[in-house]
């Protein structure tokens, strides 16, 4: 066997094994420490976008949460199933598939202070402060890890314990995972589960 090519097999067999380090191990809870600290820092733009889907329809509702000086704006666009009406005449009247909401809600130290538009209720709290927690206990043995050359990594992981991870004992789902991307502070995060009704739901975080 001639030596580069001997060179060229051990490089790639410690890339084999790195890689599988890397999928196998996500760090104590250290690493889920400051996962849940960056989910706390002050940012100045918080973007959700919430998909739902079944039978093929998908909904999707989307949140733009601007904060400066304690008061948050937040953009928003709902989509919602159409309600068949009658007309004047007594007939059915079948519109659209869906029906589009948009307006804005303004906030003053997390208290409606305003609102504009069709929506009767924006949840503030789900938008700017997730009660996720970041915890080993609540989470798959393995999964993956990625660290790019730019230092930034991104963790995927199965949630074993979705109650304790979304701090929501009543919880209607299942199949859970997650990816997060974070540098000097988090990025964006990824939710993916299967609500119990057989409806996928994909929650969508970026951060600014």
């Amino acid at each position: 066997m001639k030596k580069s090519t001997l060179i060229i097999l051990i490089a790639i067999v410690l890339t084999l094994a790195v890689v599988a380090t890397a999928c196998n191990n996500l760090g104590g809870n250290d690493t889920y420490d400051t996962l849940n600290k960056m989910l706390k820092d002050d940012f100045s733009v918080i973007k959700l976008e919430v998909e739902t889907t079944y039978q093929d329809v998908t909904l999707t509702n989307k949140y733009t949460a601007t904060t400066v000086n304690g008061k948050t704006s937040i953009r928003y666009t709902l989509q919602t199933l159409s309600e068949i009406t009658k007309d004047e005449d007594g007939k059915y009247v079948i519109p659209e598939l869906t029906t589009t909401k948009t307006g804005k809600a303004d906030f003053v130290n997390g208290k409606l202070t305003t609102i504009d538009g069709d929506a009767e209720d924006i949840p503030i709290d789900a938008i700017t402060s997730p009660s996720l927690k970041f915890d080993k206990r609540y989470l798959s043995e393995t999964g993956t890890k990625i660290v790019d050359e730019n230092g930034t990594t991104t963790l995927i992981a199965d949630v074993t314990d979705i109650k304790s991870f979304t701090g929501n004992q009543n919880f209607d789902g299942k199949d859970m995972t997650f990816t997060v991307t974070y540098g000097e502070k988090l990025q964006s995060l990824v939710i993916n589960y299967t609500m119990n009704s057989g409806a996928s739901v994909k929650v969508t975080y970026t951060f600014s």
